[in-house]
């Protein structure tokens, strides 16, 4: 996952917190910052949704799920948007 990518900061909010009571603090320990660097999950794609990717992560409780666009969902709604963009573009030209 890329650094800016929303799912990253969820996964390491819910699994930071989970993790920061096992690490022991030092005894001149200031301030204290978790980051994960391996955590397993699970990608799921169904066939009666091929619009959404679902990611599924271990949790202390139970298994969290995660829904999120499929890459060929956000690439049309980009296309939308600009075609919008464009279409209101023209019609501001043309009243102008």
């Amino acid at each position: 996952m890329a650094d800016n990518d929303p799912l990253r900061a969820r996964v390491q909010k819910d699994f930071g917190s989970t993790l920061k009571p096992l690490l022991r603090p030092h005894h001149q320990e200031i301030a204290r910052r978790t980051e994960l660097e391996y955590v397993r999950f699970a990608k799921v794609a169904v066939d009666e949704h091929p619009h959404r990717i679902y990611y599924v992560f271990p949790t202390l409780g139970r298994p969290t799920v995660v829904r999120r666009p499929s890459p060929r969902r956000v690439c049309q709604i980009a296309g939308i948007a600009a075609l919008a963009f464009l279409l209101l573009a023209l019609v501001n030209r043309f009243l102008a």
